[in-house]
């Protein structure tokens, strides 16, 4: 009698056992099928399975640990999914070109998370924790940022929005433009905290601030307001989100926007320029440091050129400028461009003109607009 050679009997075993595993797995990750969604500028919509996170990429893994107030421990688990550098990359994209991306769950939930972020900490796209697959709630991934607030922590993503330097500039343009081809008026911002009532920062010590909405209250809501900060720094943030919020007026690095319920890496300090809708907000001090200086009479501002080559003022024959006390005048926009807003020794803002009346150096400089004819 033939004996068979025990080999086959356990390249056989071997092989039953590899079909059954890849069969358990397959069942251990119900996810497989989900997919998330990267919206980006230039490719518009490119779409992952999970499936491909976890075959295409190299995992990474990462000890989460959470802590409360008084800096406990209260809970600690591992995840494993991939970082969401390596999936830009395979779209040939760099975190060092965007501004910031924002997360978006599947409930309507969503977070912007700034560049510093993006550039200093792991963003890690997770689809397994505690060594056991996302529950339904939480697919198709979960974002996690260590070290940062847990509002970045963002279960059932489904889509990442990337917001590129240029991107920001070019929506603030467009939204500009869709304004009848500039914006209405541009309001001066120390004037404007001028008459506001100043609190005290509800976290932070010889800091004071105007409410947000104390700011805005004049001014027609809009979907976004877009900040630009003296480095470059700019950011759309949902007009709701801002509401919220509060404007540092005293302090270091001032104006800035701050909140208690946001995270420090949604703040904006050294604001220079604000806008929403068809209206801006000059911080005159901050545009005089960011802007190439203008001077008249030995008195340094920042011209009001700059107002329509940066700002995007819609262009007339002629202005209207207005102070806190309702006190006018109108500049023709050939005499406009040649002149300055500045800071008085007594701080007040003020426009001045070098061949014009001295009606038109106007103190406490509330706002400017185009007159329609």
């Amino acid at each position: 009698m033939k004996r068979k050679n025990p080999r086959f009997y356990l390249l056989g075993i071997v092989f039953l056992l590899t079909i059954l595993f890849s069969a358990s797995v397959s069942a251990d990750y119900p996810g497989e099928e989900d997919f998330i969604t990267i919206v980006c500028d230039l490719d518009g919509e490119i779409v992952f399975p999970v499936e491909s996170l976890m075959n295409d990429f190299e995992p990474v893994t990462e000890q989460i640990i959470r802590r409360d107030n008084e800096g406990q421990i209260y809970d600690e688990y591992p995840i494993k999914g991939v970082l969401f550098a390596d999936v830009l990359s395979s779209i040939g994209r760099e975190k060092g070109e965007l501004n910031s991306i924002r997360l978006r769950a599947g409930d309507g939930y969503s977070v912007e998370v700034p560049g510093p972020i993006l550039l200093n900490r792991d963003i890690i796209l997770a689809y397994e924790i505690d060594e056991k697959p996302l529950l339904e709630g939480t697919r198709p991934i979960r974002v996690f940022i260590p070290e940062e607030e847990a509002m970045y922590w963002v279960r059932n993503t489904v889509e990442i929005s990337l917001n590129s330097k240029d991107e920001v500039k070019e929506a603030h343009a467009r939204e500009t433009t869709a304004q009848e081809d500039g914006l209405e008026k541009i309001y001066f911002f120390e004037t404007m905290v001028s008459v506001l009532e100043e609190i005290d920062y509800p976290e932070g010590e010889n800091q004071r601030a105007v409410r947000a909405e104390d700011l805005l209250a004049a001014i027609e809501p809009s979907e976004t307001v877009y900040m630009l900060a003296t480095d470059d720094f700019e950011k759309n943030e949902e007009y709701e989100t801002v509401l919220e919020a509060y404007f540092l007026t005293q302090g270091e690095n001032t104006p800035a926007f701050r909140s208690p319920d946001l995270p420090r890496g949604m703040h904006i300090r050294d604001l220079a320029y604000i806008s929403l809708g068809n209206t801006g907000i000059v911080c005159v001090e901050n545009a005089i440091e960011m802007f190439p200086p203008q001077e008249i009479n030995e008195n340094v501002g920042v011209g009001f050129v700059v107002f329509f080559e940066i700002f995007g003022l819609k262009k007339a024959d002629s202005y209207h400028l207005e102070a806190i006390d309702g006190f006018s005048a109108e500049v023709s926009y050939e005499d406009l461009i040649k002149g300055i807003v500045h800071i008085r020794e007594s701080g007040q803002i003020a426009s001045l003109f070098e061949d014009l009346p001295r009606n038109t150096a106007i103190r406490d400089l509330l706002f400017i607009k185009p007159i329609e004819k």
